[in-house]
């Protein structure tokens, strides 16, 4: 939690309550770990018939050492396991290089935010 609420409430202003847990009970969450320390996290949650990855956060320092993909691509292959045929993600346009290269493409946008999709 702590490494979300610093990735994404401090450096993006994303509201605390947007990147807390809820009780859903379809939420899958994935920590990246170096040594004892969580450095990467992301967040796969199903909405009826939509798999999402959701709260994909990297310490900054960490950035550029393949963690964010690694956890979009396990949580891709989680989803896939559990039937779905697509992935999708909402970003800020400043996070579209990244997903576009975790091979997400843009479904469709407006001013602020991208809506992406993965084929799986």
């Amino acid at each position: 939690m702590d490494l979300r609420r610093s990735v994404l409430c401090g450096e993006l202003n994303w509201d605390r309550a947007a990147v807390a847990d809820g009780q859903d009970a379809n939420a899958e969450l994935l920590l990246g770990f170096d040594g004892p320390k969580p450095v990467a996290t992301a967040r796969l949650l199903q909405r009826e018939s939509r798999w999402l990855l959701e709260l994909c956060a990297v310490l900054p320092q960490r950035r550029r050492q393949g963690w964010g993909r690694a956890m979009a691509d396990a949580l891709a292959q989680k989803a896939r396991e559990q039937g779905a045929t697509q992935l999708h993600a909402l970003a800020p346009r400043a996070s579209a290089p990244f997903f576009l290269s975790c091979g997400f493409c843009v479904d469709h946008e407006d001013s602020e935010v991208l809506f992406l999709a993965r084929t799986l």
